[in-house]
């Protein structure tokens, strides 16, 4: 059973989100689930409103769904809310390794999602670390922000150069351009198109 547990772990960030608390998600499963939101007693879990605690339930039921065997220890739980605090531990153990491991295989496969230029110089998907961000202009007008992109075309390696100074305000106020599809970032409305490049697209695409 732990194994197939340990298997779920690793996937439990992308079913239920990055930012998960499984214990907390856990213990409302205990206290909550199955039992009508009128008869909730909301002092079981302080701090969370009705509303927390209705979408962790939600979340609890889709663990039933994918953690094989939950279902079947579900009233020892409720009789022994410490166990809440080892199976959390377990599964958040196995999200941590999972997330990891994503990591580090983004950062091995990230050249190969940066489409080239053909005015640009060429970029080897195995450069240098160091030689990489305002280093290159391939990978300098990716981290360029959005809203910058026209001067970044203008004059590439002046561009690449000032940043490098310090010359040029880059904070995280400002969306870099992988951020969006190539031309449609919009200044008056920078949310639109956010977030939906082909870079991200890949990078989602290599953590299944």
């Amino acid at each position: 059973m732990l194994g197939s547990w340990q298997h779920c772990g690793r996937h439990l960030a992308r079913i239920l989100g990055p930012f998960i608390n499984l214990h907390n998600v856990l213990l409302c499963g205990i206290h909550y689930y199955g039992i009508d939101d009128e008869e909730w007693d909301l002092t079981k879990m302080k701090g969370m409103d009705i509303d927390e605690i209705d979408r962790h339930v939600g979340y609890f039921e889709r663990l039933l769904f994918v953690i094989p065997e939950l279902d079947t220890i579900f009233d020892r739980l409720v009789e022994c809310v410490i166990a809440a605090r080892y199976i959390s531990n377990f599964l958040e153990r196995h999200m941590k390794q999972a997330r990891s491991d994503d990591g580090t295989n983004v950062k091995k496969n990230i050249l190969r999602f940066l489409p080239s230029k053909p005015d640009f110089p060429a970029l080897r998907i195995d450069h240098e670390k160091v030689k990489r961000g305002f280093n290159h202009i391939i990978t300098g007008r990716h981290l360029c922000p959005a809203s910058l992109l026209p001067n970044f075309d203008n004059s590439p390696q002046h561009f690449c150069e000032e940043a490098l100074a310090g010359r040029v305000q880059i904070t995280a106020d400002y969306l870099p351009a992988f951020a969006y599809p190539e031309g449609a970032y919009n200044p008056a409305a920078a949310d639109e198109h956010a977030l939906k490049s082909p870079i991200i697209a890949s990078v989602s695409q290599t953590t299944p």
